[in-house]
C-alpha cells in the first residue's frame, strides 16, 4: 500500500477507535443507569481505558510512518473491526434476554457469565492488539500475533496483580465505634449464598450479625436485606430475615428487597430507591472485609456517599485468598466496564 493510503487508512482507524472509546465510556455508564454528563476521567477504570486506547493508537501512528512494517495495515483494521465487534456483542447482550439464566457456576448465573467472557474477550484483544502494534513498531518479525498473545496474557496478570494489591492494601479500618448512634441510619446487608434447605451461609449469617449489633447499639433503626435467589431456593433477603428472627430480633425493624443478584445492581437499588429517602441520616453497607473495597469503587463511580463496616467472619487463609482473588477480577471488570 502507499504511504499516503497507509496514512489516510490509518486516520480511518484511529477515528473508529476513538469512537469505540465514547462508546465504551457510555456503555459503562449505562450499565450503571447513569449519563455520560456524569463522566469522571480520574475514576481509575476510565484512566485505564483511555491510556490502553492511547498507547494503541500511538502505536498506529508510529506504525504509518514507517516505510517497512513487518506488519500490515490490513491486520491493523482486522483488529479494530474484532474489537467493535466484541464491544458491540457484549453491550447487546446485556439489552437482551439469554438463554443462560439456569446455568448456575461459583454463584453466578450464566446470563451474567456470558456476558462477562465477552467483555473479558474485549479486553484481552484490546491488550493483543495494543502488543501487536508495538511490536510492529519496534520491527519484530518473527512470530507477531504468538507473542502478542503471549504479552497480552502477560499483561492480564499485571493488572491482576495490581488489582490484588488494590483490594488488599485498602482494608477499610472502620469499626462501630466511627458511627453516632441515630435511629434513622440505615443498615443495608448486601445478599451472600444460602446453603440447601434454605441455610444462611456463614457468609451471610455473618453479615447479618454484625447488622445486629448495629441495631442492638442503636447505631442504626432499621436493616435493609437484599439479595435474589437461585432456583428452587427463597432469596437471600428471606433467608437473612428468617435467620435474624431466629435470633430474636425485631422483625418490624427489617425491610426486604429480593430482585438484586449482584453487588452492582445492590449498590444500583441503594442509589435509587435509598438514598433520596428522608427518613434515611446515612446508610451503613455490611458486607465482608474482603468486599468492602469493590463496594467503595463502586458507590464512587455512582457519586454516592456511603458508609461501610465489614462483618466479623473469619476465613481460612486459603478462602481468604480464593475471596480477594475473585474480588479482584471483579474490581478489573467493574473498573473496565461497569459490569
Amino acid at each position: 500500500m502507499k504511504r499516503k493510503n497507509k496514512i489516510i487508512v490509518s486516520l480511518l482507524v484511529i477515528a473508529i477507535l476513538l469512537l469505540q472509546l465514547v462508546f465504551l465510556i457510555y456503555v459503562k455508564y449505562t450499565n450503571q443507569q447513569l449519563v455520560l454528563s456524569d463522566f469522571n476521567f480520574f475514576n481509575i477504570g476510565n484512566i485505564f481505558s483511555f491510556f490502553t486506547f492511547l498507547i494503541i493508537i500511538i502505536g498506529i501512528i508510529f506504525q504509518s510512518l514507517l516505510k517497512k512494517s513487518s506488519i500490515t495495515i490490513t491486520n491493523i483494521m482486522l483488529f479494530t473491526a474484532l474489537l467493535t465487534l466484541l464491544i458491540a456483542s457484549a453491550y447487546y447482550s446485556t439489552t437482551i434476554q439469554l438463554p443462560f439464566n439456569k446455568i448456575y457456576f461459583l454463584g453466578q448465573d450464566g446470563n451474567k457469565l456470558f456476558i462477562g467472557l465477552l467483555f473479558a474477550l474485549y479486553l484481552f484483544s484490546s491488550f493483543t492488539f495494543a502488543s501487536y502494534v508495538w511490536f510492529g513498531v519496534l520491527q519484530n518479525r518473527s512470530l507477531i500475533l504468538l507473542r502478542s498473545i503471549v504479552s497480552s496474557i502477560l499483561i492480564s496478570f499485571i493488572f491482576v496483580l495490581f488489582s490484588f494489591y488494590y483490594v488488599s492494601s485498602s482494608d477499610p479500618k472502620i469499626d462501630d465505634e466511627t458511627f453516632k448512634k441515630d435511629e434513622n441510619n440505615l443498615a443495608v446487608v448486601l445478599g451472600a449464598a444460602v446453603w440447601s434447605i434454605n441455610q444462611p451461609s456463614p457468609t451471610l449469617a455473618s453479615r447479618v450479625d454484625k447488622a445486629l449489633q448495629l441495631l442492638d447499639s442503636s447505631l442504626v433503626g432499621r436493616i435493609q436485606l437484599t439479595g435474589s435467589n437461585a432456583p428452587g431456593e427463597l432469596s437471600e433477603a428471606e433467608v437473612a430475615f428468617r435467620y435474624a428472627v431466629s435470633k430474636n430480633a425485631d422483625s418490624s425493624k427489617f425491610l426486604i428487597e429480593k430482585k438484586t443478584t449482584t453487588t452492582n445492581e445492590q449498590i444500583l437499588f441503594i442509589r435509587q430507591n435509598l438514598m433520596s429517602k428522608e427518613t434515611v441520616s446515612k446508610i451503613i453497607i455490611v458486607s465482608d472485609k474482603y468486599h468492602l473495597v469493590r463496594i467503595e469503587e463502586i458507590s464512587k463511580f455512582n457519586n454516592l456517599s456511603i458508609s461501610a463496616i465489614p462483618s466479623d467472619l473469619r476465613l481460612s487463609v486459603e478462602s481468604d485468598m480464593y475471596y480477594r482473588l475473585r474480588e479482584s477480577i471483579g474490581l478489573l471488570f467493574f473498573w473496565f466496564f461497569a459490569i
